[in-house]
């Protein structure tokens, strides 16, 4: 198979190519502990818009919440907590922010859909932190905890880049887009900047059993394909990335 590839490095993006589907890495999230995991996976994305001020996008898919209702002639309920505590990095005993949010959804008749929205916290430029997220289904007494590295000491670094699509405008949250998705990619602090996209097309074939021993040959940096594109002074641009 092909990989594709997105990584952000002194306002470089790299692209790696793939037939099927392309990665945007999201590594700043970790599960800490859960009850239930199997039912919750609510997914997050960080954004850093401005110098004092950090965007959490969360996304949480309906397919395991419990929708409940009184009767036949009522609508169907559910009920999500989400509760956050900001700490400095490496002090998980000072708790700087805590808030919960509650969300609320009716429905007439149950589909599977995303609940997604944003959480908007006060963060300082060139420090660190570490956030948890607890979401909890209260219906279902269901919950699962996430850590979330929110760094800011690094400007160039992925969290200072929102990528979406241009259509809808959601946050891309999985590592995998559709081919033919255009992308709109923000970073505020960076506008006007140039964004350099380097296009790798590269096959990779099956992984190896465990404990085989195999010739592992050097990954070839020099690109397919070099793209400029200029951040306007929103910080904004679109493309669409290389079909492979």
């Amino acid at each position: 198979m092909r990989l594709f590839l997105f990584l952000f490095s002194i306002t470089t993006l790299i692209l790696g190519g793939c037939s099927t589907s392309k990665n945007v890495p999201q590594k700043n999230v970790s599960v800490a502990k859960a009850t239930r995991t199997n039912l919750l996976n609510p997914i997050f994305s960080v954004y850093h818009p401005s110098k004092d001020s950090t965007y959490v996008y969360f996304k949480v898919s309906t397919e395991n919440i419990l929708y409940t209702r009184k009767d036949k002639l009522s609508p169907y309920t559910a009920k999500l907590k989400l509760h956050y505590r900001l700490y400095p990095y490496g002090n998980s005993k000072t708790i700087i922010d805590s808030t919960t949010v509650l969300l609320n959804d009716e429905v007439r008749t149950k589909t599977l859909k995303n609940l997604t929205g944003i959480l908007k916290l006060n963060t300082a430029e060139a420090k660190d932190y570490l956030l948890k997220i607890t979401t909890e289904d209260l219906k279902r007494e269901a919950l699962i905890e996430k850590k979330i590295y929110i760094r800011k000491s690094f400007k160039h670094n992925r969290q200072y880049f929102l990528i979406e699509d241009s259509l809808n405008h959601f946050p891309i949250y999985e590592g995998y887009i559709n081919d033919s998705t255009t992308l709109k990619l923000t970073s505020q602090i960076h506008n006007s900047e140039p964004i350099y996209l380097r296009y790798y097309n590269r096959s990779f074939k099956i992984a190896a059993p465990p404990f085989a021993s195999i010739n592992t040959k050097p990954f070839e940096y020099n690109p397919d394909t070099t793209i400029i594109k200029k951040l306007n002074n929103k910080g904004q641009t679109t493309f669409t990335p290389p079909d492979a």
